[in-house]
């Protein structure tokens, strides 16, 4: 007989393990072995099998979908090109190429999402890699350098794979360039890289001064698909957790005390090491 007991972790930094105890005998007197499994990792190689099923789901619909997607592309861009099309006619077809458009930038999402990643995780400091990462972010959004402002407490190592972490960040400030900010004003970010007293992990954090997430959907923000506007395809954020998640690490949501939205990472325990 083999009984599984999943042991939670608690706020001074202990591992979550799952306990497995199995019988070696039928009598009183024998012994009973007890295996113990890192339920991260167990979470993690979970995450991959249902990734890799997403994946055969995603091409299976995507090729459903291009295939006469492409047909309704092709036939409004030459009813576009026809001399006679009236003016009517042209806003009508702009209309479906737009859509078209739209429903491709999605199918390329969801095969993106389903798509089996390769996970590179290696050993750096942080201070030097947000730093650089914020230089890189305000030059390409092409927005003033106090717009996003960047403080890490203390210098330590993470081990994490740097594209993804990048991806991670560049959604949460591109979403905080775009949403975070009341109407008339300029967006201002704030990142800082450190250490959380609560949960006892290190963390990133990226913030802004919007409106923030409505208490009724802060339980669907990472949903797949789930989006208050008319342009996102919803997955982002969806994407930004299951990456952390698969580092070994978490993404969590907080409204921000005076107003706006946080988005903590919290970084995996086992990969940090401080740097004396």
């Amino acid at each position: 007989q083999c009984t599984a007991v999943a042991l939670e972790g608690d706020e001074d930094g202990r591992r979550a393990l799952l306990a497995r105890f199995t019988g070696l005998g039928r009598t009183q007197q024998a012994h009973t072995l007890i295996l113990l499994e890192d339920a991260a990792v167990l979470k993690q190689h979970a995450q991959l099998l249902n990734m890799a099923s997403l994946g055969k789901l995603s091409a299976s619909i995507a090729h459903e979908v291009r295939n006469p997607l492409a047909a309704i592309s092709n036939a409004a861009q030459l009813l576009e090109e026809e001399e006679t099309t009236s003016e009517e006619s042209r806003r009508l077809t702009s209309i479906i190429l737009r859509h078209s458009d739209r429903v491709n930038h999605l199918v390329n999402e969801i095969l993106a999402l389903g798509k089996q990643r390769e996970f590179h995780p290696r050993s750096f400091s942080l201070g030097p890699w947000l730093h650089q990462f914020v230089s890189d972010f305000v030059t390409t959004r092409e927005i003033r350098p106090d717009q996003v402002r960047c403080l890490v407490s203390g210098d330590f190592q993470l081990l994490f794979d740097q594209d993804q972490l990048h991806q991670v960040l560049w959604n949460l400030c591109d979403n905080a360039l775009m949403h975070g900010h009341e109407p008339g004003e300029d967006a201002v970010i704030d990142i800082h890289g450190g250490f959380d007293e609560g949960s006892a992990r290190q963390v990133i954090e990226v913030a802004d001064r919007g409106p923030g997430i409505r208490p009724a959907h802060v339980a669907e923000v990472f949903e797949p698909f789930f989006t208050t506007t008319t342009s996102g395809s919803g997955l982002g954020l969806y994407v930004c957790r299951e990456l952390c998640e698969s580092n070994r690490g978490s993404l969590e949501y907080l409204p921000r005390e005076g107003g706006g939205s946080l988005f903590r990472i919290l970084l995996p325990r086992a990969a940090m090491e401080q740097v004396a």
